[in-house]
């Protein structure tokens, strides 16, 4: 199965799949102090989207202030959970694990404007702090994909050996 392949890159991966209702109480307090607004991400294929719209619910509905219950975002789609803002503030990644790519969205409409081919499995993501390369890994593969992050196009594709499940 995925979670077995995925478990042997990384063991701890199947922890992450049993439920903890002490920890989650924990995590609902300590949600419900943040004063600030969230940007929620979940996907249909990310195995802690029930995380994330817990999260945004627990602040949406219980945040001590008005103004951030209100400006608490939520955005669910067809990808996985591993998203990534450019320092600009213009753009999100997101990783799609069960889809091999990653998602671009405009930051502020929320609108998917482009999809990009990775290796399987895609989890590790990071953004340059320039903003110049978004560089991408997966948990089945042995490469990295660094990809210009103005035009969309693959600059390179390295090999790193077994396991580059992050970057």
């Amino acid at each position: 199965t995925n979670v077995d392949a995925i478990a042997i890159v990384a063991p701890q991966f199947r922890d992450w799949l049993v439920p903890d209702d002490a920890l989650h109480a924990r995590l609902r307090r300590r949600l419900a102090g943040i004063e600030t607004a969230g940007f929620h991400v979940g996907g249909w294929y990310d195995i802690f989207c029930e995380g994330s719209i817990g999260g945004y619910t627990t602040l949406a509905e219980g945040a001590r202030d008005e103004s951030v219950r209100r400006a608490q975002r939520l955005v669910v789609g067809p990808w996985a959970h591993v998203p990534e803002v450019t320092p600009d503030g213009r753009l999100v990644y997101v990783a799609n694990f069960y889809d091999d790519s990653l998602s671009v969205f405009d930051a502020r409409t929320l609108e998917r404007i482009a999809e990009l081919k990775t290796d399987a499995y895609p989890h590790g993501l990071n953004i340059s702090p320039d903003g110049r390369w978004v560089v991408a890994t997966g948990f089945s593969g042995d490469h990295i994909r660094v990809f210009d992050a103005a035009t969309g196009g693959e600059s390179a594709h390295v090999e790193v050996g077994e396991g580059s499940a992050h970057t």
